[in-house]
């Protein structure tokens, strides 16, 4: 499966008069295995955020791996 997407996001924090704003793009790929189709997925996202206090704006890239388990041990089950 291929994935792309994109993102935006306004943060006002509490004693600051400032706003910070993020936004950015991701894209990923995710590969199913096993035979209940468990999932890996691998991701990455470049974005910037502007407004920080005494920062500046701010690049940021991020590459995330995770597994999404599906298996048998999951399923509820009656007692017997």
């Amino acid at each position: 499966n291929f994935k792309i997407g994109a993102y935006s996001n306004t943060i006002k924090l509490l004693n600051s008069k400032n706003i910070i704003k993020e936004y950015g793009v991701s894209t990923g790929l995710s590969f199913n295995f096993g035979v209940t189709k468990n999932q890996i997925d691998f991701a990455y996202s470049i974005g910037k955020r502007e407004g920080l206090f005494k920062i500046g704006d701010e690049d940021t890239q991020n590459f995330s791996i995770g597994i999404t388990v599906g298996d048998i041990w999951f399923v509820k089950r009656r007692a017997q």
